[in-house]
């Protein structure tokens, strides 16, 4: 991204997660708590799984070590798929330490809404969602890569950072700030590795 694109993509993404922080997260979160145990839930649960870290990296290393020889940009997209969701996945993980945000089962059980900040406990690190920053990490490269399929891999990246909602392990502002971080994990990495040269149309 060039510096006005990068200076208004994150403005955007933190506008629109300030606005569902104080507008839409509580109301959103209500809504899919009575959804628990029913097909919707059980349906997303398995979806959610799809959001581990691991499901991107090592399917993509495999794909480097499979190809690096005889299909080099094949084994290229690999390692740019690992290098991704890695990225996004630690970024997430640095601010998760400093925001400490109270997951929703906090909300729920002792009706605690906001942040303990510089803490590591699950319960208190729900911001960013970090299922929702590895999937679109390794789905963003790949939708820059394989532009004719863009709106496949978003849409999954969408369904699977939905699930952290759906299930209740997320507010809807902490997906959004997990796919933005995925994002903007996907366009560095697709511009360091030069991946433009070879890009499926």
């Amino acid at each position: 991204m060039k510096a006005k694109t990068d200076f208004l993509y994150y403005i955007t993404a933190a506008l629109l997660v300030v606005t569902s922080y104080f507008f839409f997260d509580l109301p959103v979160i209500n809504f899919f708590k009575p959804l628990k145990n029913t097909f919707t839930y059980d349906f997303f649960k398995v979806v959610t799984e799809f959001g581990r870290a691991e499901y991107q990296i090592v399917p993509a290393i495999l794909v480097y070590i499979v190809f690096r020889k005889k299909r080099p940009f094949v084994a290229k997209i690999g390692l740019a798929v690992a290098l991704s969701s890695a990225l996004a996945g630690l970024s997430t993980d640095v601010i998760k330490f400093i925001v400490g945000r109270y997951r929703p089962s906090m909300y729920f059980s002792e009706g605690l809404y906001g942040f303990a900040f510089f803490e590591y406990k699950y319960a208190m690190v729900s911001f960013p969602s970090g299922h929702s920053s590895t999937a679109l990490g390794a789905l963003g490269l790949l939708s820059l890569v394989f532009k004719r399929f863009r709106w496949v891999f978003l849409s999954i990246g969408a369904m699977i950072a939905l699930s952290r909602v759906v299930t209740l392990h997320h507010y809807f502002s902490d997906i959004i700030a997990g796919s933005a971080i995925g994002m903007a994990s996907a366009i560095f990495i697709y511009n360091k590795m030069k991946l433009y040269k070879g890009t499926k149309e």
